[in-house]
Formats: structure tokens, sequence, C-alpha cells
């Protein structure tokens, strides 16, 4: 008698743990889309908030000084993004130097990737 309780108690768990695991993968599935969506739609406040953060008169233009402490490669390259020598460069100079670092970036580890 103990082997027809044995796999019947064994279906039953299968069929338990069954029922909660589909749910439980559908919400994880669900959480990790909406994480991937937050994260898409965070990138450009990510940058607009760097170039705030930076701004430290907050008057919409980034000095060399203001991104001295804050953004290191800004104020590294500052004069090559500063191309009409004003003293201070707009988000959208910020934003294009920004773009070329990664695409730079991006081409040096698909380089990288093609030695191995």
């Amino acid at each position: 008698m103990k082997s027809n309780k044995q796999p019947l108690f064994i279906l039953s768990l299968v069929a338990i743990l069954a029922a909660f695991a589909v749910p439980g993968q559908a919400q994880t599935e669900k959480a990790t889309e909406s994480k991937s969506t937050q994260a898409s739609e965070r990138k450009p406040r990510t940058v607009i908030a760097l170039f705030n953060f930076a701004d430290k008169n907050k008057d919409g233009k980034l000095t060399r000084e203001e991104a001295k402490g804050h953004l290191p490669l800004t104020y590294r390259d500052f004069a090559k993004i500063d191309k009409e020598q004003r003293g201070w460069i707009n988000f959208d100079q910020f934003m294009e130097y920004t773009n070329q670092r990664v695409s730079k970036h991006a081409d040096d580890l698909l380089k990288a990737g093609d030695k191995l």
C-alpha cells in the first residue's frame, strides 16, 4: 500500500509545484522586462543628471572648472569639446562628446574581440 500512496503523493507535489512555478516565472519575466524598460528610459535622464549635477550655478552651461571634480574625461577633453572656445559647453555638445566616447569604446571592444 505504501507504494500506491507514494506515487500519488509525488504527483500531487509536482502538480502543486508546477502551479506555483509558472506564475512565479511570469512575474520574474515581467519584473525583468520592467527593469529593462526602466533602464532604457533612465539612460538619457542619467546623462542629463550628470550634466546638471556638474553645472553648479545651473545656467545650462558647463565650464571646465565645473567639470573638474565631477566629469574627469570631460574636464580632460574640454578644449576638444569647446570647439568655439567660449569657455563653456552646452548639453548638446556634452551629449555629442559622450556619444563619441561610447561609440569609440564600443569599437575598441569589438576590435579587441576580433584579436581573440
